[in-house]
C-alpha cells in the first residue's frame, strides 16, 4: 500500500511538474497546449489552494460556498470551451477565465458576464 501511494505521488508530480517549470504566462495559449491530465491536476490544485485560503479571507469563503457543486471536470471543460470560442480570449489568464467559467456555471446573468469579459479583453495583457 505504501508503495502504491509513493507511485501515485510520483505519477502526479511527473504530470504536474513540467507545467510548473513553464515560465510562459498562464493564459489561453498555455492552457490549450496542456495535456488533459495536466489540466485536471492544475484545476484541482488551483481550487484546493482557493479553498485553503477561504479560511483566511471572508470573500473567498463566500465564493467557495457559491461554487460548491461545480466539478473540476466541468471547470476544465468550460475553460476548453472558453478559449476555443474566440481568439480574443487567448490572452486572458487562466484564473480570470476560471472565474468567468464558474460564474457562468452558477447562473451569473449574461450581461454581467459580458461586462467582465469585455473588461478582460480590453486589458490586452494579463
Amino acid at each position: 500500500m505504501k508503495l502504491l501511494n509513493v507511485l501515485l505521488i510520483v505519477s502526479l508530480c511527473a504530470v504536474a511538474l513540467p507545467s510548473l517549470a513553464d515560465e510562459r504566462p498562464r493564459d489561453g495559449t498555455w492552457w490549450q497546449n496542456l495535456p488533459a491530465s495536466s489540466k485536471h491536476v492544475y484545476i484541482l490544485g488551483y481550487f484546493d489552494a482557493a479553498s485553503g485560503a477561504s479560511g483566511i479571507c471572508t470573500s473567498l469563503a463566500d465564493m467557495a460556498d457559491r461554487f460548491t457543486g461545480v466539478s473540476n471536470a466541468e471547470i476544465t471543460a468550460g475553460l476548453d470551451q472558453f478559449y476555443a470560442a474566440d481568439f480574443r480570449n487567448l490572452h486572458i489568464d487562466v484564473s480570470n477565465a476560471a472565474l468567468l467559467t464558474l460564474l457562468a456555471a452558477t447562473g451569473e446573468p449574461s450581461d454581467k458576464l459580458r461586462a467582465r469579459l469585455d473588461l478582460l479583453r480590453s486589458r490586452g495583457t494579463r
